[in-house]
């Protein structure tokens, strides 16, 4: 399991993510920002690329603010390769995720992955500690294993077992609903990799497999953003 990393602030969210955009600019990185309104809080999103090249090419970061929730935003970089990684707010820390898609997320080690977040943020943050005489690192902490709850395995278990593999029946729909729902309700933990996994243990194809969670994904934000409104 993939540890966490973040930094602690030491500037409100916002402003954070103004800085770190005008030194990215400052020392040669492409930058773009997003500011949206959603619900009561709203949102920025920062893209940093190395340079205008790398942009489309990779590898990327990503920065999110909104406010007190977050919004985990995926995009589809399977023409090129990219990383992103996704900064969120958590009781005055950012938190920092790294993506590629040239990883196998279930063979991804902890050290290439830790390695790759160093090499995307560091540059940027040394030069924000030199200029705001502060001293933000990175915190790496380690996950402990999560254990899907009884009930939450049995849904998807269902599901799997029953689900014709090469064309989804409207009752197999019905299943991975009440699967999603139930994920959704309880605030499991079940990660769109998790699934993925269990799926392709459980017969379906590769393609099949990175369908179905890529769903379980977007069903999941779907109902986090309609639960804020």
């Amino acid at each position: 399991m993939l540890p966490d990393i973040s930094i602690k602030l030491d500037s409100t969210p916002r402003d954070f993510i103004s800085r770190f955009e005008k030194l990215a600019q400052q020392l040669g990185f492409k930058t773009e920002l997003f500011n949206d309104c959603l619900g009561s809080f709203g949102y920025d999103i920062l893209n940093v690329a190395q340079s205008e090249d790398s942009y489309t090419t990779g590898p990327i970061i990503q920065l999110i603010n909104n406010g007190e929730h977050i919004i985990d935003e995926k995009k589809d970089f399977s023409e090129s390769t990219k990383v992103e990684s996704i900064v969120k707010q958590n009781n005055q820390r950012i938190d920092i995720e790294a993506r590629s898609t040239v990883w196998d997320p279930l063979h991804l080690s902890s050290e290439e992955y830790v390695k790759t977040a160093k090499e995307l943020v560091n540059p940027i943050l040394r030069e924000y500690n030199r200029i705001y005489k502060t001293n933000r690192r990175l915190k790496i902490q380690a996950k402990k294993p999560y254990i899907i709850p009884e009930k939450t395995k049995e849904l998807l278990t269902r599901f799997a077992n029953l689900a014709n593999k090469k064309m989804i029946h409207p009752f197999d729909w019905k299943r991975f609903y009440a699967f999603v729902f139930h994920c959704h309700k309880q605030s499991a933990k079940v990660s769109q990799c998790m699934v993925s996994s269990f799926l392709k243990d459980s017969g379906f194809t590769n393609e099949k497999a990175n369908f179905l969670s890529d769903l379980y994904y977007h069903f999941r934000e779907f109902l986090e953003i309609r639960k804020k409104l």
